[in-house]
């Protein structure tokens, strides 16, 4: 929500995908390749592909619904 009210410069959409490309990147690099040293998670379904669906779809429905009130209080 502090992303959506102070720097609403993309659409939902777009904040979605770089949201969740940025966790993405970080997660592989970071998480599987630095600290676990194999790819193995990236096979979980549950444990690593949920969570990204999880991500976007939170990110997404959130800039919609700050974007809505957003010009809702823009007609007052």
């Amino acid at each position: 929500m502090v992303y959506a009210k102070r720097f609403n410069y993309t659409t939902p959409l777009q904040t979605a995908v770089i949201f969740l490309s940025f966790i993405i990147v970080m997660d592989f690099f970071v998480v599987a390749l630095m600290i676990n040293g194999s790819l193995e998670m990236c096979t979980s379904l549950i444990g690593m592909w949920s969570p990204f669906a999880l991500i976007f779809g939170s990110t997404y429905l959130t800039m919609r619904y700050s974007s809505k009130r957003s010009k809702m209080k823009g007609k007052e």
